[in-house]
């Protein structure tokens, strides 16, 4: 039986990403996922309202409007990319024509540039973009040729790199430009690197959606940019560790031992709440998991089973009756089980033993569904049923002995599974189900 020590993590809070130096020496990648997160040296902070979203089922950061990305150029070991004999800048970006200024030079996509100094990756509404560099204190760029279809809201990829001769532009993986400077004395910008806008003025932005982004200390070709996005609207799971358990998080934790994906289902996405990543799960949104796939379509009828979530949610957004917020459930008619919330301020934990419900709740507190994070937790060890909030114990009651009744559909997180139109309005940072009674310390 997992003690409160043993629950989930509390979300990772600070506004920043994961940084990723690894690879090419003097380079860096930024991206919406953990990829190689392991890796990573410093963190990217977020600015003017940035957050994680989803575009086509891929994971991203929302750059619309003031939102931007920053690096401080120093930390990241890039401050000298511009005087290396090639380099590159790159971006998986997905846009709308019309949000973009009719001026390139106010939409930066990736910037180290200010006044007489520095380059600049740019977009061009009409459907291109722009690679600029300074030398000797003077701006060149080159500029592909328009194709109003580029920027329809979908994933493509755009980049500039520069040799020491050919200043190139390339969209959508191919060359679209090119021309040969002269010989000349770079000019170095001293600021930092910033991706949705310029560092020198922070008026200008380009309003987008990016994926991921790379900088490099060579002048890549086309073979070696950065791969498409993942598509597909769905979450790792993470099997490994407890016997016949499951995580899902916002972020990729231990990716590598997903092995299998879970649907968003109603427009569900990735956001951010308190500088953590989340999964958005307001209005219909919500989570599935094929539990026959999870490997965990016995754990209600194992010895002890429990589930969890840490959770930010508005009270006045919940449904004032409780079984209609559920938070994680595999729960249908006289079967199953469900973890609740409750709009006064707490949980219910409900399991089904002979065809008949039985549920503990929690005492109200009205302050604790205040729009940050809290963990709640349902634990069942076969004859006790617990309910816990921020990881502490909030009610017990003892059941009778007798068969589990199981429901036999998936598992949802944000909905019922039976009852679609049931479902808790909240943010998800994640969520476990585990085939034991796991202790607070277990959390």
């Amino acid at each position: 039986a997992l003690n409160v020590e043993s629950f989930l993590d509390v979300p990772e809070l600070g506004a920043s990403l994961p940084v990723v130096t690894a690879g090419l020496p003097a380079s860096l990648a930024i991206y919406a996922e953990n990829t190689d997160v392991a890796d990573a040296s410093l963190r990217a902070q977020l600015l003017g309202g940035a957050s994680l979203g989803m575009v086509e089922g891929a994971a991203c950061i929302d750059l619309r409007g003031e939102a931007a990305v920053e690096v401080a150029a120093s930390e990241a070991g890039i401050d000298d990319v511009f005087s290396s004999p090639g380099f590159s800048a790159e971006a998986w970006v997905a846009v709308e024509a019309d949000a973009l200024h009719c001026q390139a030079h106010m939409n930066p996509l990736i910037s180290q540039h200010g006044p007489a100094s520095g380059w600049e990756l740019r977009l061009r509404a009409e459907g291109s973009a722009v690679f600029l560099v300074t030398i000797a204190g003077v701006h060149y760029e080159v500029t592909g040729p328009d194709d109003p279809a580029i920027f329809n809201g979908k994933w493509v990829h755009i980049a500039g790199t520069f040799d020491g001769s050919s200043l190139r532009v390339f969209i959508a993986k191919a060359l679209a430009a090119e021309t040969n400077l002269p010989e000349g004395e770079r000019s170095l910008y001293p600021g930092p690197l910033c991706i949705g806008c310029n560092p020198a003025w922070r008026d200008r932005g380009a309003s987008c959606h990016v994926h991921s982004a790379r900088v490099s200390s060579c002048a890549l070709n086309v073979e070696s940019f950065l791969d498409v996005p993942e598509l597909g609207a769905s979450l790792p799971v993470v099997t490994a560790g407890l016997p016949a358990s499951l995580a899902i998080y916002a972020e990729n934790t231990d990716v590598a031992d997903a092995s299998l994906r879970a649907q968003l289902l109603g427009g569900a996405s990735l956001g951010m709440v308190e500088g953590a990543a989340c999964i958005d799960l307001r209005g219909e949104a919500a989570v599935e998991v094929a539990a026959s796939e999870a490997g965990i379509d016995d754990v209600f009828s194992s010895p002890g089973f429990s589930a969890e979530a840490w959770v930010a949610v508005e009270a006045d957004a919940l449904h004032c009756q409780a079984h209609m917020n559920p938070l994680i459930s595999q729960h249908g008619p006289a079967s199953g089980w469900e973890l609740r919330l409750r709009a006064e301020g707490s949980a219910v934990f409900l399991v089904t033993i002979a065809g008949v419900h039985y549920e503990v709740t929690g005492p109200d507190d009205p302050a604790i569904f205040n729009g940050k994070w809290v963990h709640i937790a349902g634990t069942f060890d076969g004859s006790s049923l617990r309910v816990f909030i921020a990881k502490a114990l909030a009610a017990e009651t003892n059941l009778p002995e007798g068969e589990r009744s199981l429901y036999p559909g998936p598992l949802c997180i944000g909905c019922n599974p039976a009852w679609r139109d049931r479902g808790a309005s909240c943010h998800v940072h994640s969520a476990r189900v585990s085939s034991c009674a796991l202790n607070v310390e277990s959390f």
